[in-house]
């Protein structure tokens, strides 16, 4: 029979402790190997079912907000800024919002004080 030390005896629980949960949070994990969102180069974007298989809560209240509006892909039936090249300045800054190729663009003036799209 192996003899240890209260100190050994403890970290050895403490070590097995520290296993066991490693264990269990690998087998309660989701795969998100699966999910269509999980970039080439590692986890990207999952979306949001995966927040909400934890957070229902949250996530219901979340749901047709402001915050998941804003996340919506930019289309004519989701942006609701004038995008007519228009150009206003708020708190000095510059800045144009305009269409090109189908597509809507911002012109504004940058940290360096140049304009950037």
């Amino acid at each position: 029979m192996l003899f240890f030390s209260g100190l050994r005896r403890q970290r050895l629980r403490f070590g097995i402790l520290l296993a066991l949960c490693g264990m269990l949070a690998l087998v309660r994990s989701p795969d998100l190997s699966a999910s269509p969102a999980v970039s080439a180069q590692g986890l990207g974007y999952l979306g949001s079912m995966v927040c909400a298989e934890c957070h229902e809560a949250e996530y219901r209240a979340w749901l047709g907000s402001d915050h998941d509006l804003a996340m919506a892909e930019a289309t004519e039936d989701t942006v609701l800024g004038d995008f007519s090249d228009v150009e206003v300045s708020v708190h000095g800054v510059r800045s144009r919002f305009y269409r090109k190729e189908g597509r809507y663009w911002v012109q504004t003036d940058g940290p360096d004080g140049e304009r950037h799209e």
